[in-house]
């Protein structure tokens, strides 16, 4: 469900060594509405964290539809047969070559970039995300700390609880407006289009 650029195959390469097992790419979500521009807009921020992720704490997850795995890390986890049954094989993928020793690195350059398709209506996305959750259960208890109060966006919430909801309700909106202006950020290091809500507020 996903296409590459001309430049893919020699950028993912670029970014092994002895001692790299896998590098993620990073993926944009084809957008042509309201409702995929959206989709892209998480996207990408949910893969810049996990940069972040990785960079200081180390591999989290991975992605499934813009990986690179090498033959020598390929072997020795003895290939996906090796790995028990998952609904997220990439992730139990990128855990088991971390477990034998191996380095992943987290791409993110347009060099690099990988198109998908989005998710057609609510239903199909939040199963979508529901798999991927379950696929986490095995991280440290830090990381699911932190990337559960990083997807939640903790302190609007709490703003909104403890004060206020007119000051929860202003928190919420400059957190959204402060990820329109990353994710334009983004788009703009990749070179992929801003679509839809993010045009019509910027």
């Amino acid at each position: 469900d996903s296409k590459v650029n001309e430049t893919w195959i020699s950028a993912m390469l670029s970014q092994f060594n002895e001692e790299t097992g896998g590098v993620n790419g990073v993926t944009h979500v084809e957008s042509k509405s309201i409702w995929t521009a959206l989709q892209d807009m998480e996207w990408k921020n949910a893969i810049s964290m996990l940069k972040v992720l990785n960079d200081h704490y180390g591999p989290v997850t991975g992605i499934g539809n813009n990986m690179a795995v090498s033959r020598k890390a390929w072997e020795s986890v003895g290939g996906l047969k090796s790995i028990k049954p998952s609904l997220t094989e990439d992730h139990s993928l990128i855990r088991a070559i971390t477990d034998m020793g191996f380095r992943v690195e987290q791409y993110f350059a347009a060099d690099g970039l990988a198109t998908t398709q989005p998710e057609k209506n609510l239903t199909q996305l939040l199963s979508q995300r529901k798999r991927w959750m379950q696929g986490t259960h095995d991280l440290p208890f830090l990381l699911k700390f932190i990337l559960f109060t990083l997807g939640i966006r903790v302190w609007p919430i709490v703003v909104l609880i403890s004060y206020s909801w007119l000051y929860g309700l202003i928190a919420l909106g400059i957190t959204m407006v402060i990820d329109m202006i990353y994710h334009r950020k983004i788009n703009f290091i990749l070179g992929t289009p801003s679509a839809g809500v993010c045009l019509w507020l910027f």
